[in-house]
């Protein structure tokens, strides 16, 4: 079950712009109202909640289940947020919900970051800090504590 959703009109220019990319590897969790994943809800609001402290107003959600986070190109609704986000310049940040649901690998880490900085775009975890906006060491070294403190 992988949606895009639109968050009402997308033109007017009073906020910052943010997309949310909701996304749980596993499909069999509970489900909430409306047969939705509690923890896609969860993160939906955590997601907000970070748009907010951007001054930031969501304008686009885009909802992933079931799909491992180690290789990008192999993530059809990720790949179709890069695809709108080319489309859509006046987007400036990206929430996801965790580091570990933005890259499981270094290689794709340093892809996305890449592909995220060409957009002119920052990227944030909903409970963290930013993931891209800051030099790739930096970043890297996010990855890497995000990684150890999972173990």
């Amino acid at each position: 079950m992988n949606t895009i959703q639109t968050q009402g009109n997308s033109d007017t220019g009073e906020k910052s712009q943010a997309v949310l990319f909701l996304s749980m590897g596993n499909g069999s969790v509970p489900l909430g109202a409306g047969g939705e994943p509690l923890a896609i809800q969860e993160q939906r609001i955590l997601g907000y909640r970070k748009a907010g402290t951007l001054d930031a107003r969501v304008v686009q959600e885009f909802v992933e289940i079931g799909v491992s986070a180690r290789d990008y190109r192999k993530r059809a609704l990720l790949l179709a947020m890069l695809t709108y986000l080319g489309e859509h310049p006046h987007v400036r940040y990206v929430i996801f919900p965790s580091l570990g649901r933005f890259s499981r690998s270094h290689a794709d880490f340093v892809a996305l970051q890449r592909r995220f900085k060409k957009l002119g775009v920052d990227v944030f975890c909903a409970t963290g800090d930013i993931i891209v906006g800051v030099n790739e060491t930096d970043a890297f070294m996010a990855q890497l504590i995000a990684a150890a403190q999972s173990i």
